[in-house]
């Protein structure tokens, strides 16, 4: 087992480290973490997966990425230094913003690594289930089936909830394929983005969680030994906003983070301080909570958190 460390220049002035473990031949794994400055789950987990691939890395090798937006993590900010979402950016210009050339260099060196496999690490709200987000191969022609399947066999591989981006015509529109994990799978590399944990803190049980889900997909290569044999096995669910608020008050969820419910059920209301119910949010189809909006008052017309809605 050996361990290097580098440094990559992202732009002039800002350098990241690269961590990598080798375990003799075998795939390449790499690993993202902070391309949301304020999201700090990947971070960690990359810096703790640091002090334990020497002991359960078996074969192949492991590139880690703690930080791609140091900026970002000071300042406490999602966005890159020149104020742009990086995660919106992939594969770059060398010639472009501080953000494209950034995700130039980023991209080109994982590029270079030949990854079997890129997992993006990232956080949600406060109150949010963990889960495995599947990209959509809008620009792969024939090849889109094969590599969204292996882009969902990574996703199942965690054992967390998956889900799959929006659909393809919103899923161009708001820039996904753009995203690492959306790029890197348009480019023919599987990818996955993996969200755990609340933004803004390490919560050492996000870790915990992100590590496990790692290390699987990791044993799925049989790169270690996994630790478990729970896969997803759900129904096929995609991301988008809960329904909005029409009235301004406390909003109350009947159901947790993770939890299923059927099309029609209710799933919350608006409560005045009095506690008279302003409004009432039901499902418009069946599926389960992704997360509920990181705010006690809800204003009118706001979407009250994010589901995973079943997709036909």
């Amino acid at each position: 087992m050996t361990r290097t460390s580098r440094m990559l220049s992202l732009y002039r002035g800002c350098r990241v480290p690269v961590l990598t473990h080798t375990a003799g031949p075998g795939p390449t794994g790499v690993i993202a973490g902070n391309m949301h400055g304020d999201e700090t789950t990947g971070l960690a987990t990359c810096l703790r997966l640091d002090t334990q691939l020497p002991s359960i890395l078996r074969r192949g090798k492991v590139v880690l990425y703690p930080s791609l937006n140091p900026d970002g993590l000071r300042a406490m900010t999602r966005y890159f230094s020149d104020g742009v979402d990086l995660n919106r950016c992939f594969p770059g210009d060398d010639s472009g913003s501080i953000s494209s050339q950034a995700a130039h260099h980023i991209w080109t060196d994982m590029m270079g690594q030949q990854p079997a496999a890129v997992l993006d690490l990232h956080a949600d709200s406060a109150d949010a289930a963990p889960y495995a987000l599947v990209d959509r191969g809008v620009r792969l022609g024939p090849d889109r089936q094969p590599l969204e399947d292996a882009a969902l066999g990574l996703a199942q591989a965690t054992g967390l909830l998956v889900l799959w981006e929006d659909p393809d015509a919103e899923y161009i529109r708001y820039g996904m394929e753009h995203s690492l994990s959306g790029a890197m799978l348009n480019h023919r590399i599987p990818a996955i983005t993996i969200e755990a944990g609340p933004r803004r803190m390490v919560a050492h049980g996000a870790v915990s969680t992100v590590i496990r889900a790692v290390g699987e997909v990791l044993a799925s290569f049989d790169m270690m030994d996994p630790m478990s044999t729970t896969r997803w096995q759900g129904p096929r669910l995609r991301r988008c906003a809960a329904p909005t608020a029409q009235s301004a008050g406390v909003f109350v969820p009947d159901f947790a983070p993770g939890a299923f419910f059927d099309a029609g059920e209710q799933i919350g209301s608006v409560l005045g301080t009095s506690g008279a119910v302003l409004d009432r949010i039901f499902a418009p189809m069946a599926g389960c909570v992704i997360s509920w909006a990181e705010c006690g008052w809800i204003s009118g017309r706001t979407a009250v958190g994010t589901l995973g809605l079943e997709e036909n």
